[in-house]
């Protein structure tokens, strides 16, 4: 099944053109805190808004103010059911030292709490971006699970693992 192909090809291309083939490991796959299938709506005209949506909302309109600098109403052209995978699914990495980026569009909790096996059994540091309206259940979520929160930057938050500085020599 072929999540967005525009997205994951692009990201295939960019992958090839960084020589990062056995480096970065990419998934034809949506993420989320189980293995299944969602909805994805896929917007023409705002392709940063594409966005997992729940079945009630397929062939509406939905304000998103927080993302589109002034046009907050984004109409979802398409929509199409995608694979999603957690990450703790997906990997089982353990005592390492990672980095993750992660900007999906409102399903970032979701992410999250997929990938808390591996968020609790590694030292990361984490760049979420956020809308201002999910930022404080983020903040919790991490922190329940032994993250400090270090700053916002426009609209990513940053966030380590506090093991991370207390194993520094």
């Amino acid at each position: 099944m072929r999540t967005y192909p525009s997205h994951y090809d692009l990201l295939s291309r960019t992958q090839q053109a960084n020589n990062l083939q056995g480096k970065v490991h990419t998934y034809e796959k949506g993420v989320a805190d189980f293995n299944g299938q969602l909805t994805l709506a896929i917007s023409n005209s705002f392709g940063g808004a594409n966005r997992l949506i729940n079945d009630a909302d397929v062939g509406k309109s939905i304000d998103l103010p927080e993302i589109h600098h002034g046009k907050s109403l984004v109409h979802y052209d398409n929509v199409e059911m995608i694979d999603v995978i957690s990450l703790d699914h997906c990997h089982n990495i353990k005592n390492e030292r990672l980095y993750l980026k992660i900007d999906i569009e409102g399903a970032e909790l979701p992410a999250l709490i997929g990938a808390k096996n591996l968020l609790t059994q590694n030292e990361c540091v984490l760049q979420i971006e956020v809308s201002p309206r999910q930022q404080p259940e983020i903040k919790q979520f991490l922190e329940q699970n032994n993250y400090t929160y270090l700053e916002t930057i426009n609209r990513d938050m940053f966030f380590y693992s506090m093991t991370l500085l207390s194993t520094e020599t």
